[in-house]
């Protein structure tokens, strides 16, 4: 199997993303940071890294809207791994859990983190498409120069 931009990018895009995490959930247990601080590095980071890293991987994961509608998927799916439960029995995900729970939003989370990445991509992925017909893509992926983000 060949490792294509579009594999090394996802690849680095889930390291990343996890990394983030560990770290949000670190400075809010061990630092004190406010959790309302380290939730927005989160979203930051699940809405800009991708693109970042598919910039630096010369990968057009943003073209391909099947692709977007999976990972978008996968994404919001991948918060069951914060589900009780399961993250007491893996204290990595508690730590990530704790970067993001904020005081004001228990016991209800979840269910606000999993509304906002559904009306998140809800957005994302209809313009993504739109922009694509219109033949307005080349404006956010890699089909341009690597120094030209816009």
């Amino acid at each position: 199997m060949e490792l294509t931009p579009e594999i090394q990018s996802t690849v680095a895009k889930g390291i990343a993303l996890t990394v983030v995490m560990l770290s949000t959930g670190a400075l809010a247990r061990y630092f004190n940071v406010k959790v309302n601080y380290t939730r927005k590095i989160n979203h930051f980071a699940i809405f800009f890294l991708p693109v970042f890293i598919d910039k630096q991987f010369n990968a057009e994961t943003f073209t391909d809207f099947i692709y977007l509608a999976i990972s978008a998927l996968i994404t919001t799916a991948s918060l069951l791994a914060f589900y009780e439960p399961i993250r007491t029995l893996l204290p990595p995900f508690q730590l990530m859990f704790e970067g993001f729970d904020r005081p004001e939003d228990r016991p209800h989370t979840l269910v606000w983190l999993w509304t906002q990445f559904a009306a998140g991509f809800g957005v994302m992925l209809p313009m993504i498409w739109l922009c694509g017909q219109w033949g307005l893509e080349s404006r956010w992926t890699c089909r341009t120069s690597r120094s030209k983000i816009w």
